[in-house]
């Protein structure tokens, strides 16, 4: 599912971002997709969801062995 995500992300940027910009002939920056991604309000909740699913995975199950 997070590939399909991702790989609509991607036509997303290739289709609104970068189509415009090549067709405006725009040459600075023009593959910018790292920092249009890191940009988009899903990326960041996506981001803290992972980063609570890892804490509670790695944390959690040292608590988890620490109390049996």
């Amino acid at each position: 599912m997070v590939n399909d995500q991702k790989v609509s992300a991607i036509g997303r940027y290739l289709r609104h971002v970068l189509g415009p910009r090549m067709d405006a002939g725009e040459q600075h920056d023009l593959l910018g997709w790292e920092s249009e991604r890191c940009r988009d309000a899903a990326h960041r909740h996506c981001k803290r969801a992972q980063l609570g699913v890892t804490l509670a995975l790695f944390c959690g199950s040292s608590v988890g062995t620490l109390g049996s």
